[in-house]
Parts: structure tokens; sequence; C-alpha cells
């Protein structure tokens, strides 16, 4: 009998989220000088800027795509397929391992920290949309929360239909303190630094 091996995926590194965006910045103010275009050098210094930023966001956008792959299954088909392997579980979910990769670069992307707190101490992950409500393990979808938070805002999650889905760990619930843990992760992820964090991250 022969095992499958397991592919194994090769992320981009540092290099390349870093490397290209300045030099390709700098090939076309060169050649625009070159073909007689000759803008202010304020814009210049400004388009440098862009590239040279924008690069490393591009770039950890496509590293996250095979982790995104899983989206095409509609959500809510995804989280009855969870909620049948926990009840054959008998009520334990079983969350996927989170990439090496993954994790330096949600560690890196959260400065090292809680979100909730700011606590260094006893850092978990934890999927901003819950894992059985059908969140992805990518690296949009992870933030890192001390045990107490994560304990706190457990599958705190608001559906669009307005439904709240809370089911606390014993003694922490706090369902004010769950959606300001929850609104604080979403909001973070929408920070152009928490994204430039990670690109650094990717070794």
């Amino acid at each position: 009998m022969t095992t499958r091996r397991r592919r194994t995926y090769h992320h981009p590194s540092r290099a390349v989220a870093f490397g290209p965006g300045p030099l390709l910045a700098a090939l076309t103010v060169y050649l625009a000088w070159r073909h007689g275009v000759h803008p202010p050098l304020a814009a210049d210094a400004a388009w440098l800027a862009f590239v040279t930023l924008t690069w490393p966001l591009v770039v950890i956008g496509i590293a996250c795509l095979p982790s995104c792959a899983r989206a095409v299954v509609p959500r809510r088909w995804r989280a009855k397929h969870r909620k049948k392997v926990k009840d054959r579980n008998g009520g334990w979910r079983v969350s996927p391992d989170v990439p090496l990769w993954m994790q330096r670069c949600v560690h890196a992307a959260c400065r090292r920290r809680c979100v909730g707190c700011g606590s260094r101490v006893g850092l978990e992950f934890d999927h901003i949309m819950p894992f059985g409500a059908g969140g992805l393990t990518t690296l949009f979808n992870l933030a890192r929360l001390c045990q107490t938070c994560n304990a706190i805002k457990s599958d705190y999650w608001v559906h669009r239909s307005g439904w709240v889905e809370y089911n606390p760990w014993p003694g922490y619930a706090d369902k004010a303190e769950a959606r300001r843990i929850l609104a604080r992760e979403r909001r973070r992820r929408w920070w152009p630094g928490y994204w430039l964090r990670a690109a650094w991250a990717l070794g």
C-alpha cells in the first residue's frame, strides 16, 4: 500500500515581496525620462512610493490564493459540513492546522500581541469568521488573541440576517466584549500596515 505525500505549498519569499517593486518603479521612471516625459520630481517620488508599497500587497494577496480556494464552496455548505463533522466527533470541533508560513505572517501582522487587549502572553490563533460558521483558514481570516480574549469571543458572529451566534466557554460569557473583539479584528485587517508586516514576515 502506497501513501500519498501531501503537496507542499512554496509561498513567495520576502525578496519577491519587496525587491521587484522599487526596481519596477525606477525602471518606469527611467523609461519615461528616456522618451522625453519629464514629470515633476514630486510626481516621480510619489510613483516610487506607490509602487514600492503596493507591490508587497499584491504578492501577499497572491500568496493567499491557494488557501482561499475553498471559497468557491458556499459558506452555508461549509458550515453544514463542519457541523456534521462536529456531531460525529461527539461535539468536538476539528480545526485545520495553520501552515507555518501563515503563522509567521499573522503573528507579525498583529505585532506579536493580542488584537483584543494587547497582551503578549498565551497567544492563540483565532478565526475572525468562526470556523464552525464556514470561515476559512486563510491570512485574511486569522488573528492573534490571548487565551482570555479567545475564550470570551469564542464563536461570536453576526449573520447577515441579524441573528447573533454565540456559544461562549463556561465562565467567559460577555457578549459586549465579544462584539468589541470581533470589531477590532475586522477593522485591523483592512489596514495597509497589517499586510505590509505580513509580507515582510514571508521570510
